[in-house]
């Protein structure tokens, strides 16, 4: 399987215990399994804060974490209401764990969608991109890639054309991003577009590929076994131009989630 001129290998790992399924030229499949060790890691007990933050994104840029969006939720009585705050952290000022770092929070641009569960692609230099996600108290569902500029002379955020940047249909939640600046690339694994004015859900079977450079996407379809919903997306730097792995997740069919439990890897 190509991802564009990347020639990526996409590696579905699915559940552990390993077990590999490597396809042979003559259509034979060759299984083999390997027992994975754990190892237990004490958490001290804390006490909750009144509202914690959830399905929230973050890129880095220049020494700067950027943590964009998410749901502020409330530990007492459950309500969720979406962030409307972009968060900084300077990581050239250090800090030790458990200790409080210093962070800086801004009031978001209002005209940027109020997202949770979307994905930020970095080129870890001066800018990033918000794809995908929920918009929160919104019916609008149209696919939208928005530009930030975190130099220190311009940061401003950017709506980018829709036709230039080749996107289509609706707006994706719930897959998997990653973020592969080596290779001035980013990526999000299916995802599902829910319609706050139907009961209609939409499940994406497709990968979104994203060039930096270009500032276009490109659409790769998927097959259905690979998890669609629920998954983590991560690119290994192994083989000569590395590999995205999937980790668990839900696959779909005619509506219908499953868990996944076993593990492929498949070869162009």
């Amino acid at each position: 399987m190509v991802l564009s001129d990347l020639s990526l290998l996409l590696l579905f790992i699915l559940l552990l215990p390993v077990v590999a399924c490597d396809q042979l030229a003559d259509g034979d499949h060759r299984r083999s399994g390997a027992q994975g060790k754990t190892r237990t890691i004490d958490i001290p007990n804390l006490e909750l804060p009144p509202h914690i933050l959830n399905s929230r994104k973050a890129a880095l840029t220049n020494n700067t974490i950027w943590i964009l969006g998410g749901l502020d939720i409330s530990t007492t009585n459950s309500s969720a209401s979406p962030s409307r705050n972009l968060t900084t952290i300077d990581l050239t000022n250090g800090f030790s764990i458990p200790s409080t770092f210093t962070s800086l929070t801004q009031p978001q641009d209002p005209q940027i969608p109020l997202i949770s569960n979307g994905t930020l692609w970095s080129n870890q230099i001066n800018k990033f991109w918000l794809f995908g996600g929920v918009s929160s108290g919104s019916t609008d569902h149209d696919n939208t890639l928005w530009r930030f500029n975190s130099s220190s002379k311009e940061q401003k955020w950017t709506q980018l054309d829709k036709k230039s940047a080749n996107l289509t249909g609706a707006r994706p939640a719930d897959g998997a991003g990653c973020n592969v600046p080596s290779h001035s690339k980013g990526y999000y694994l299916g995802g599902m577009a829910k319609y706050a004015d139907s009961s209609e859900v939409e499940y994406f079977h497709s990968m979104t590929e994203f060039d930096m450079k270009t500032e276009k996407t490109s659409v790769i379809g998927v097959p259905q076994y690979v998890p669609m919903i629920g998954q983590n997306l991560v690119f290994l730097s192994a083989g000569k131009d590395g590999v995205l792995v999937v980790l668990g997740g839900y696959t779909e069919s005619n509506g219908v989630l499953e868990r996944v439990s076993e593990i492929l890897v498949e070869h162009e």
